[in-house]
């Protein structure tokens, strides 16, 4: 008890919680299932294209589920509550290196359940190498396979998209819109700039991470694509005009003007190259093919 004591320190948990893991107790489960916390979007959707949506149980809040799911919603990935992940009785929790707070993964972990964490993937062997990791752990190793040959061949399809508009720089623009807040501008090291060098496009931002702009700062890059994505997910039926009320000033952008104003939905903004992020560097693809 004492040892947990020094875990808990100032940390509030329920008296159930407490002497569960004072007993040193663990969740149990059917040895044939899993019962899967995914705590990453990116986790979510390579279990989900496994094809192992059933077992999971609890996902965070940023996480798609296909419809029909019975899995939990939990809070943010980065701010979980050890209390309501073993509420679910898990089996295995999958996060990335921003799941916690590490305190609460280190409860859940104390508590027998197993722990791992999948590294951002950087580039298409890093995302197919987590593939093979998740295949591994939930028994589907056939899926894996299957899942790989897909993901290398849209990689592949990027690639040669690529090499064909070698010589013609298309500049792109990242807005985060926030109601309420001011409008951050993605530069390099953002995995936005990930989904545009991946579709062949040139970030028109020339600074690193995210950064607040004004207005006139926005026009004085000129870009020819707008990529934007929102917190309030109504907003992206229809971008440009909601891009406009936030900032009615981009109206003499001729990208505005063009209609060139693309959608990237958070999915694809998480936790390195994964499934959406290749899906919406296509999109930019296919839109960047079809300009003059």
């Amino acid at each position: 008890m004492d040892k947990l004591i020094l875990k808990c320190g100032a940390l509030k948990f329920s008296a159930a919680l407490v002497a569960a893991l004072a007993l040193g107790a663990s969740p149990t489960w059917a040895e044939d299932t899993q019962r899967i916390i995914s705590a990453g979007p990116g986790v979510t959707e390579l279990i989900v294209a496994l094809d192992k949506a059933e077992e999971l149980v609890a996902v965070d809040s940023s996480s798609a589920l296909p419809q029909g799911s019975k899995a939990k919603k939990l809070g943010y990935h980065r701010a979980l509550s050890a209390e309501g992940m073993l509420a679910e009785s898990p089996s295995v929790l999958i996060g990335t290196p921003v799941t916690g707070p590490k305190s609460a993964v280190e409860l859940v972990e104390d508590a027998g359940v197993r722990v791992v964490i999948l590294p951002d993937a950087q580039d298409g062997e890093g995302l197919l190498s987590n593939v093979d990791t998740l295949a591994n752990l939930l028994g589907a190793g056939s899926r894996g396979e299957v899942l790989k040959t897909s993901l290398a061949a849209s990689l592949d399809e990027l690639t040669n998209a690529r090499e064909a508009l070698k010589g013609q720089q298309v500049s792109m623009l990242f807005l985060l819109v926030q109601p309420g807040r001011a409008t951050r501008v993605g530069g390099s090291d953002t995995a936005v700039n990930m989904v545009i060098e991946l579709a062949g496009g040139v970030n028109a931002a020339d600074f690193g991470g995210y950064k607040t702009l004004s207005e006139e700062g926005i026009l004085a890059l000129e870009p020819d694509m707008i990529l934007v994505s929102f917190r309030d997910p109504e907003q992206a039926n229809n971008p440009k005009a909601a891009v406009l009320e936030a900032l009615p000033l981009l109206e003499h952008l001729p990208a505005m003007a063009q209609d060139r104003v693309f959608h990237i939905p958070g999915t694809a903004l998480m936790g390195g190259l994964g499934i959406s992020a290749i899906a919406a560097a296509q999109d930019l693809s296919q839109s960047m093919s079809q300009l003059p």
